[in-house]
C-alpha cells in the first residue's frame, strides 16, 4: 500500500503505528526484535534525546512502547510459553529500557510484566531478568574513605 502524507506526520509514525516490535515478540522472532531494538533513524544521530510521542528518536522502538489494552512487548512476551530468547532480547535494549520497564510498565488493569510472568508460571523469566538487573551498576554513589597518614 501507499501512505498519504496527509495522514501521518512522518514515515516513523507510521512503523510505530504498525506495531512492528508488537509482531516480532509474538511471532518469537528473537532476530527481529535485537534488529528493531538497535534500529536509529539514518536522519536522527544515535543518541539523540529530541522525542516524537514521547519515543526517543535516537532508538526508534523501545521495548516499554503501549500498544492494544496497554500491553508493552515485555507484558506479550511474559505472558507466552517459550519466550525466553525474545525476553533475552527485550531486556538487552541499547538504553536498558526494558530491564527498568519489566517492574514499571503496567498495563490497563495495572499489572507489570513481571506480574504476567509470575502468573503463567514462567519463573525463568523473572530470574532471567533478575540476573541482569543484579549485574547493572548502580547509579548511586560511593563513599570512599582513605585514611591519610599521621603527620
Amino acid at each position: 500500500g501507499t501512505v498519504d502524507s496527509g495522514e501521518h506526520s512522518s514515515f516513523h509514525e507510521v512503523l510505530l503505528e504498525m506495531g512492528l516490535l508488537h509482531r516480532a515478540v509474538r511471532r518469537n522472532c528473537r532476530s527481529m526484535v535485537k534488529l528493531l531494538l538497535q534500529y536509529t533513524p539514518g536522519s536522527v544521530p544515535e543518541g539523540s534525546e529530541s522525542s516524537t510521542n514521547g519515543i526517543p528518536e535516537g532508538f526508534l522502538f523501545r521495548p516499554d512502547v503501549h500498544g492494544p489494552a496497554g500491553l508493552t512487548p515485555l507484558h506479550v512476551a511474559a505472558g507466552r510459553d517459550g519466550s525466553e530468547d525474545v525476553l533475552d532480547a527485550l531486556t538487552d535494549d541499547p538504553r536498558q529500557i526494558g530491564i527498568e520497564a519489566w517492574k514499571s510498565a503496567r498495563d490497563s488493569t495495572g499489572a507489570t510484566p513481571e506480574d504476567y510472568a509470575r502468573l503463567r508460571g514462567h519463573y525463568a523469566y523473572i530470574h532471567l531478568v533478575q540476573r541482569k538487573i543484579n549485574r547493572r551498576p548502580s547509579s548511586g554513589h560511593v563513599v570512599v574513605d582513605i585514611a591519610g597518614e599521621p603527620s
